[in-house]
C-alpha cells in the first residue's frame, strides 16, 4: 500500500508517495519558491527531459504517462514524478536542490546515507 511521506527541505514541504521501492515526488511543492522559468513545465518541454523520460520508461518497462503525472485539485495534487525523473529535475534546477531530493528518496526508502 502506498504511503504519503513528507520531508522538511530546509524549510519547504516536499511530499513523497512510497509504495514499495518505488517512490513518487511533488515537484511542484520543490519549485515553489523559484521562477516561472524554473516549474516542471519549462524542464519537461527540453529535449533532454523528454530523452531521459523515455529512456527511463524503455529501461523500467515503465509507460511514459506513469512517470510524470500532473494532478489538478485533491489531496495530493500538483506535478508527481517517479523517483528518478524528480531527481533529474531538481538537479536542473540546482545542484543543492538535486541532492536534498536524492538524500528525500533515500530517506523514504529506508536507505541510510551519510550527511
Amino acid at each position: 500500500m502506498a504511503e504519503l511521506r513528507i520531508l522538511d527541505f530546509n524549510g519547504t514541504q516536499v511530499s513523497f508517495v512510497v509504495g514499495g521501492r518505488t517512490v513518487l515526488v511533488c515537484v511542484s511543492e520543490l519549485s515553489k519558491s523559484l521562477t516561472k522559468a524554473q516549474q516542471p513545465s519549462r524542464w519537461l518541454a527540453t529535449k533532454q527531459a523528454k530523452e531521459l523520460i523515455r529512456q527511463i520508461s524503455q529501461m523500467k518497462r515503465i509507460q511514459v504517462e506513469s512517470l510524470v503525472n500532473v494532478r489538478h485539485g485533491g489531496v495530493i495534487n500538483g506535478t508527481w514524478m517517479y523517483a528518478e525523473v524528480a531527481v533529474a529535475y531538481a538537479e536542473w534546477l540546482s545542484p543543492e536542490i538535486g541532492r536534498n531530493c536524492s538524500e528525500g528518496i533515500k530517506e523514504v526508502i529506508g536507505v541510510k546515507t551519510s550527511k
